[in-house]
């Protein structure tokens, strides 16, 4: 069984994936399959909680970094497991990322 972040995780995943199948579909100049993959998006977003601000994403990866004691790049796994379950269905796991490795680049 799957907990609410099981379940949102779940639906953030189907929510990229339709997004990635229509950016296939756009370069293989297929706008049916395009459409329909954007509007089975547009449907499974509606079940997700509103993405986060970037400021909140940095605010939230500040409190982990601070938490866990990391203190430079070397240290981006101990911060993405806590922070990426946290915020799981809420934001993009590639900004979550990129958010991480830009404030432990600035502690180094």
């Amino acid at each position: 069984e799957l907990d609410d972040g099981g379940i949102l995780g779940l639906i953030a995943k189907q929510v990229k994936q339709r997004h990635d199948s229509a950016e296939e579909f756009r370069r293989g100049t297929r706008q049916d399959l395009v459409d329909k993959e954007e509007s089975e998006a547009v449907i499974l977003q509606a079940y997700l909680p509103p993405a986060m601000s970037r400021e909140d994403v940095e605010a939230a990866a500040r409190k982990v970094i601070a938490e866990v004691g990391a203190q430079g790049p070397r240290d981006m796994g101990k911060v993405m497991g806590p922070l990426t379950a946290q915020l799981r269905g809420r934001a993009d796991g590639a900004e979550i990322s990129a958010v991480v490795r830009e404030l432990l680049a600035q502690m180094s």
